[in-house]
């Protein structure tokens, strides 16, 4: 069973940090934005078409950013500025990557 978009809009990449993206979160995001582009494009003037080309550009993989086998122990390095949880200085994991490593 799968859930089908209702809805077509560009996300926000501004919103989006790719350094903490998948490669399989990032081909889903770069799958659906060609397919909000290929869905709008044809209703739109040309003006407009060139709006939503480059609002639904591809999320792209950070230079220097490994692939996914070696992206949590990425993460660890590049963000050792994040807070602690519980307080515990003795973590060395921030506390919001915690959970998913």
């Amino acid at each position: 069973m799968r859930f089908e978009d209702m809805c077509f809009l560009p996300i926000d990449r501004s919103a989006i940090l790719p350094e903490m993206l998948s490669t399989a979160e990032r081909t889903w995001i770069n799958q659906y934005h060609r397919q909000v582009y290929d869905k709008l494009s044809v209703n739109l003037d040309e003006e407009h078409r060139i709006w939503l080309k480059a609002e639904t550009e591809g999320v792209n993989q950070p230079p220097g950013k490994p692939d996914d086998i070696q992206s949590k122990q990425w993460i660890l390095q590049n963000y050792k500025g994040e807070s602690y949880a519980n307080g515990n200085q003795e973590s060395n994991q921030p506390s919001r990557l915690r959970n998913i490593l």
